[in-house]
């Protein structure tokens, strides 16, 4: 009896573009990955899943109808000058992604985890200067989140949760002369 072995070695094998599409839309050009992947059981209806139908890229909240962008993702303005740049994760949006202005300084990096942006962001001006910059949490900003109107001018405001939170002036909490209310003299009266 003769045995045979069988020995595989871990190489991708190529697929001949069989998991990538490619869609010229007016003004821009697309390029994706449809890698496959095992589309979720039931869809969060709070998330938006990007998946491919009829020949495009489609986004819907809380569910989808083809395949879902799973891999790189890719996005041209009409000159060819890369407009914006991702990862899909199952439909998600994943990692870090990078969008430029078509005259290709930077406008934005949002970093995204199962959909939800979720970390550190960042906004440019036209010309590429920071606007602005800070944390989301779940899809909600936190944290301190920075403004910036010039090279040496920022604001910054406190989130908790996506809600601004305002506190108030060291000066305004700890002000010895501040007036006292007039009715707790009263009540207690003088000694």
């Amino acid at each position: 009896m003769l045995a045979s072995t069988l020995t595989a070695f871990g190489q991708k094998i190529p697929d001949g573009g069989r998991h990538r599409i490619h869609i010229d839309r007016p003004g821009e050009t697309l390029e994706a990955e449809i890698l496959p992947v095992e589309p979720p059981a039931r869809p969060d209806p709070a998330r938006w899943y990007y998946w491919v139908g009829g020949n495009d890229i489609r986004r819907t909240q809380g569910g989808f109808s083809g395949k879902l962008l799973n891999g790189l993702y890719r996005s041209f303005y009409e000159d060819g000058s890369l407009k914006e740049s991702g990862t899909f994760r199952g439909g998600l949006k994943e990692g870090i992604w990078r969008s430029w202005n078509s005259n290709g300084a930077i406008s934005q990096l949002l970093t995204y985890r199962n959909g939800w942006r979720q970390g550190r962001f960042a906004v440019y001006q036209p010309d590429g200067s920071l606007l602005q910059s800070g944390n989301y949490d779940e899809d909600r900003l936190q944290g301190k989140i920075k403004s910036y109107s010039g090279p040496d001018s920022s604001r910054a405001v406190w989130y908790d949760e996506g809600k601004p939170v305002y506190h108030r002036s060291l000066w305004k909490r700890v002000n010895i002369f501040k007036k006292r209310d007039r009715d707790s003299t009263a009540k207690f009266g003088k000694p």
